[in-house]
């Protein structure tokens, strides 16, 4: 019986630990909210070009990080790209870019975006410019 107990009184423990949600999820997940959506707008890049852009942001199963897929269009040519970013404390998503690169994005009041990008491999349309993007949903 006291073995029986024992085990109960293990589990109950053991089960307590594991509902309970890791150390900083709160402050991290209360972080993406504002990031989280569909967003439409333009990115430039000075004498470069310019055109339109889009991006819907996921949130996933780290905390930390959120999932983006990002449309560039500019020139008649569509450039599509997903990427895991990784949201910093203040409040800025840095999206790495593979071969160099990132995308930065941050919130800019309600409903809006700004960043910038730079791409060392040629994935984007420019090498470097700034994006402001308008939520949709």
């Amino acid at each position: 019986m006291r073995q029986t107990l024992g085990l109960v009184v293990v589990l109950l423990v053991v089960l307590a630990v594991r509902c309970q949600p890791p150390h900083g999820v709160a402050e991290a997940s209360s972080g993406i909210e504002p990031l989280v959506g569909t967003w439409s707008g333009d990115w430039t890049a000075g004498a470069r070009g310019r055109g339109s852009m889009e991006a819907i942001i996921t949130p996933t199963s780290d905390p930390g990080q959120v999932m983006a897929q990002f449309t560039f269009v500019g020139g008649g040519v569509t450039r599509t790209s997903r990427r895991v970013g990784n949201v910093e404390s203040d409040g800025h998503v840095r999206f790495p870019l593979l071969g160099g690169g990132v995308i930065v994005l941050r919130p800019e009041g309600e409903g809006r975006l700004q960043g910038e990008f730079t791409d060392e491999r040629g994935a984007l349309p420019a090498p470097q410019g700034v994006v402001t993007l308008t939520r949709t949903r």
